[in-house]
């Protein structure tokens, strides 16, 4: 049985770890020279000055660096300096929205409005306003709510497409990236619509924001949770038909908690109406996604073939929904995996020569694939996210406990 000493030691070693993933962002990825972040920096700590600036690393960060500035002053100038570069390059001041992808200088090199990137920012701009009281960024935050709300919901089917033009017109390719299927819909984009409508629905309020929350809820509910799997389906066209492949243990997990926190955010009875689905959700993934490592695995394939390869994110997400899990249930065995995933990233996970976390465990390389430690991809969205989240869980768990 865990005890209220063992929740406050591993909350103080998820504090010193955001300590050290502040500190890292802080003084390896600020762009002095062009503004803003580097669009990279590779495995070795090393700058790539000329690479390209994506929408989803600036929207991502300015969201950690006002979420840290609540209990550490020195991230507020790291957020301010992430807001300011957002709304004066990311913003299309043309016809809206946010863009995709700048090229080093700040120039759009890639201007479509992907439903995601839209997401992020609100996400970020709630943040910091939350953070600073800035009535632009919540400004920005409903204008995104409302482009969003005009141009990407489906009035036929329901829900959210993916991707449009600069110009609000239809795109062929709507992919987010190489890695995805090109489909009308898919789980990401509302999973991180979803976040961002709460985020905004606690910032902003208003009937419109919390009827587009709840539709959010129902598409996961109905739409998107398979119950006869209880995982969630990835790839979608427009009517709804899965053209999934696979199953993801990361977004699995990482969907029970962040529709639990939807519901938070709306009553308490929605969550405990969403209970049952959120700990299926997170049962399943204990049950088949963690390796005799205590980690997390990546992917399964319809046909059965595992992804077996650790990645940061997943670990990541892995630990707060586990937690999230134990706190209602009180199951024993998801406090004991996330303390598991929690050990394995501090021993495979964590650059100890470096600093911050390297994109794959030590034991799955070398790979071929992304490593970088900063990218379009890779910040400390989910694992600076994942040690704000456990710390203020297991500090909770504590307090319970000494009642």
């Amino acid at each position: 049985m865990t005890t209220h000493d063992d929740h406050l030691a591993f909350a103080a070693e998820c504090e010193a770890e955001l300590d050290a993933i502040l500190h890292w962002w802080s003084t390896k990825a600020v762009d002095l020279e062009r503004g803003g972040f580097y669009g990279e920096v590779d495995e070795r700590d090393r700058p790539q000055p000329l690479a390209n600036k994506g929408a989803i690393l600036h929207a991502r960060l300015l969201w950690f660096f006002s979420v840290a500035a609540r209990e550490r002053p020195q991230a507020r100038s790291l957020a301010d300096r992430c807001y300011a570069y957002l709304r004066d390059q990311f913003v299309d001041h043309r016809h809206g929205g946010i863009m995709w992808e700048l090229d080093a200088g700040g120039r759009a090199v890639n201007a479509k409005k992907q439903a995601y990137a839209q997401a992020f920012a609100i996400y970020g701009l709630s943040e910091y306003f939350a953070a600073t009281r800035i009535a632009g960024a919540r400004d920005l935050a409903l204008a995104l709510f409302d482009l969003l709300e005009t141009h990407f919901v489906d009035p036929a089917h329901g829900g959210y497409i993916e991707a449009l033009a600069q110009d609000w017109s239809p795109l062929v390719d709507v992919r987010l990236s190489d890695l995805d299927a090109n489909t009308a819909k898919s789980q990401n984009t509302h999973l991180h619509i979803l976040e961002a409508y709460t985020a905004l629905h606690t910032i902003a309020p208003s009937a419109r924001v919390e009827e587009a929350l709840y539709n959010c809820i129902r598409i996961f509910e109905q739409r998107l949770f398979n119950p006869s799997t209880k995982h969630i389906r990835l790839f979608l066209d427009l009517d709804w038909t899965d053209r999934s492949e696979s199953i993801s243990f990361g977004h699995d997990i990482e969907a029970s908690w962040l529709l639990w926190r939807a519901g938070e955010a709306l009553s308490q009875a929605e969550t405990q109406r969403l209970y049952p689905l959120v700990i299926d959700l997170a049962r399943t993934t204990l049950r088949e996604g963690v390796d005799n490592q205590g980690a997390l695995r990546s992917e399964r394939s319809f046909s059965g073939e595992v992804d077996g390869r650790r990645v940061w994110w997943v670990q990541s997400e892995a630990i707060v929904g586990f937690l999230n899990a134990y706190e209602p249930t009180g199951d024993a065995a998801f406090y004991d995996a996330a303390r598991a995933v929690w050990r394995f990233i501090q021993v495979h996970q964590i650059d100890r020569a470096r600093g911050e976390w390297t994109w794959w465990s030590d034991l799955d390389l070398p790979n071929p694939d992304r490593t970088y430690k900063a990218g379009f991809w890779k910040c400390p969205y989910h694992n600076g996210r994942a040690m704000l989240e456990a710390s203020a869980r297991l500090k909770r768990l504590a307090a319970a406990q000494k009642q």
